[in-house]
């Protein structure tokens, strides 16, 4: 599944996705949210959140977890644990 497909997937179950930051928050029916698409849409984060907010953000090019505003970033937390290491 793509994160295209598993947006659409989301709102054909009346799920609404919205970003909030780093963070991809989901408000829809009980029960509408399966463990198969959470896992999509937690695996799919970075390119969902990207299709949703319209403008080009990057993710953390370690941990692929934190978005930013231009590509080749490494968040905060990537270089803290290098620098320990």
């Amino acid at each position: 599944m793509t994160a295209q497909q598993a947006i659409e997937e989301a709102r054909s179950r009346g799920i609404v996705l919205t970003p909030a930051g780093a963070t991809l928050r989901f408000l829809g029916p009980k029960g509408a949210l399966s463990k198969e698409l959470k896992r999509e849409l937690v695996r799919h984060k970075p390119e969902i959140l990207v299709l949703l907010r319209g403008d080009p953000t990057y993710p953390c090019v370690r941990c692929e977890t934190f978005a930013f505003h231009e590509a080749d970033t490494v968040c905060y937390w990537c270089r803290k644990v290098r620098r320990e290491a």
